[in-house]
């Protein structure tokens, strides 16, 4: 069977989640093999595949769905998790002097995330929904750049410290992105996966208004057609 273009963004989304496994067999090696050249290449690998799979998804014709989204979802969580559990200790254990509690603050962040936004929705939509702003992309990149940094500035002990305190100013804006999307399932009237920015709503919530009205209009519209064609048939032309 040759292989549909449809399926790469779901195969690379597979992919990411097969090396954050792989990332959990190498902590049973010494944590430096984890913090090593080849482990930096595999942890970049994670964060281009989650790169392309969505930019691909919306690209190739019949690649999107909602099942390619959910896993997508799994696959981010799984490895900002496994990533994180595996490489703050590995570098502590090479001798950096990395804050070790950044790790639990950014693990909680992402509980938080996932938790008390999905709470919000459920009870206000009836379904679970979550917003991914632009300003929440960014800043889990900004987050995702912190092992590569540390990695390659290991040596300079001022660099690790400007390391820290990077990553705890961009765990801290994770968390004020949190109440942008808790702002954004308040201003909307409904679910919407393309919402980018909190100011974005109101006109969400016009376009989505605009749609309903039209869709009432042509179902009133229709009626008369209906009942003029039962009217014919009960009086048929002499």
């Amino acid at each position: 069977m040759i292989f549909k273009a449809k399926y790469i963004p779901n195969a690379l989304t597979i992919s990411r989640i097969v090396i954050s496994v792989v990332f959990i067999i190498l902590t049973a090696i010494p944590a430096t093999t984890v913090f090593s050249l080849y482990g930096i290449i595999l942890y970049i690998v994670v964060g281009v595949t989650d790169t392309l799979d969505g930019k691909l998804a919306r690209k190739i014709p019949g690649a999107q769905s909602e099942k390619g989204a959910i896993l997508d979802t799994i696959a981010d969580i799984f490895a900002i998790i496994v990533c994180s559990a595996v490489f703050f200790p590995a570098m502590v254990n090479y001798g950096i002097a990395v804050w070790m509690w950044l790790m639990w603050l950014y693990l909680a962040f992402i509980i938080i995330k996932l938790i008390i936004p999905g709470i919000y929705a459920i009870k206000k939509f009836k379904v679970y929904y979550s917003v991914d702003t632009w300003a929440y992309k960014y800043v889990v990149n900004f987050m995702f750049a912190v092992p590569i940094l540390y990695y390659f500035l290991r040596n300079f002990e001022c660099a690790v410290f400007a390391i820290n305190i990077y990553a705890l100013i961009v765990i801290i804006a994770c968390y004020i992105f949190v109440v942008e999307e808790m702002v954004c399932i308040k201003l909307l009237n409904q679910p919407e996966g393309a919402i980018r920015f909190f100011w974005q709503a109101k006109r969400f919530n016009e376009a989505a208004a605009k749609k309903k009205l039209e869709s009432e209009v042509v179902a009133v519209e229709e009626v008369p057609k209906d009942d003029e064609a039962v009217e014919e048939k009960d009086n048929p032309p002499s």
